[in-house]
Parts: C-alpha cells; sequence; structure tokens
C-alpha cells in the first residue's frame, strides 16, 4: 500500500515535531517519577536511621546514668582493694582462721579435748599452739599424723605430753605447734571449709 500524502512539508515537520515533543515529554515525566521514588525511598531510609539513632541516643543516656549511679561502688572498690593492699604489705598475708580451725577439727579424735587455742605472729611466721588432754598417747600421735594432711598448716610437731591423773583416771596433757599458711587466693567455701 502506497501512502501519499498531500499535507504541505511545513505542517508535517511540525507534527514530527509534536510527536518528538510528546515523546520528550514522557521519558522526562518518567525520569522524574524514577527520582521521585528514588527520593521516597531514600526519605524513608533516613527517618528509620534517625529513629535508630535516637533509641542508641536514649539508650547510652541510661547507660552513661547507670554507670554514674555504679561509680560510687567503683571509687569504694578501689578505696578496699587500697586498704587491702596497706594491710598486706603492713601485715603480710594471712591465714584464714576460721578454715584452719575447721580443718583441724574435722581431724581431732573425740576422746580428746582440746583446752586452748593460740595463734602468735613473729614476722613473717604465724604460729598456732594447741594445748589439750587424750586418754591415751596414741590418740595423740594419730591425730598428728592426720594434721600432715592439712594444706594450710606445715613444721607440725608435739612440744610435750605429761601424764596427770584427774578425778582418778590418768589423762595425757599435750603441746601441738605448727605454722599457719597463708591461704591461697580464693575463697574458702571453694575449699568445702568457712
Amino acid at each position: 500500500m502506497i501512502r501519499i500524502s498531500l499535507l504541505p512539508p511545513e505542517l508535517k515537520k511540525q507534527q514530527f515535531s509534536q510527536e518528538m515533543r510528546g515523546n520528550y515529554a514522557k521519558i522526562g515525566a518518567g525520569v522524574l517519577a524514577l527520582f521521585l521514588i528514588v527520593f521516597l525511598a531514600l526519605l524513608l531510609v533516613t527517618m528509620s536511621a534517625n529513629r535508630q539513632a535516637a533509641e542508641l541516643r536514649d539508650d547510652r543516656a541510661e547507660i552513661e546514668q547507670e554507670i554514674g549511679e555504679l561509680r560510687e561502688f567503683e571509687i569504694m572498690d578501689n578505696q578496699i582493694r587500697e586498704m587491702e593492699q596497706l594491710a598486706k604489705e603492713a601485715v603480710g598475708e594471712i591465714p584464714h582462721w576460721g578454715f584452719i580451725l575447721s580443718q583441724v577439727g574435722q581431724k581431732i579424735p573425740s576422746e580428746v579435748w582440746l583446752t586452748d587455742f593460740n595463734a602468735a605472729q613473729s614476722g613473717e611466721v604465724r604460729e598456732i599452739t594447741l594445748r589439750g588432754m587424750s586418754p591415751s598417747h596414741r590418740l595423740v600421735a594419730d591425730w598428728l599424723d592426720e594434721m600432715h594432711t592439712l594444706e594450710n598448716l606445715e613444721n607440725i610437731r608435739s612440744q610435750f605430753s605429761a601424764e596427770t591423773i584427774m578425778d582418778g583416771q590418768v589423762w595425757y596433757q599435750f603441746e601441738i605447734k605448727a605454722v599457719a599458711v597463708p591461704e591461697e587466693p580464693g575463697s574458702p567455701l571453694d575449699r568445702g571449709g568457712v
């Protein structure tokens, strides 16, 4: 099919120009719509990021307030550590006497009585003295052997043993000395004592 146009070339040119402007307007509107969609997406992402940043600022403010409230405990803890260090420098390592007594009490035979427990310090040496009564030398000797297994005592030795009569029965007075060793770091409860 053959098309013959009777329109003058100026009108054809004008018609072609209008079609091109329409195409350009459509392309421009598409690009504008694309920019508008990208802008809205970026706006939503920015608003979300700002909301999260505000939440993080609030969380940080709460944490900083809690830290401020706990700062006095940090100061007290530092003071306690300094005092413990001063005491350690002044006195040295201190044995845990309650734990030592508990250990000694667990090893003592039921027939043996303690009449005196004394702890003395001479320089770095902390020595304990145990005095008591027993119905036989053998019980004291066995107890002495058992005490050698205690980890907080060393240089355990019998100082004397003497026979005495009380209420018509023979009893043996004894004195045992030992050196108390400072405890290892950690709670005595971890070792089963108080």
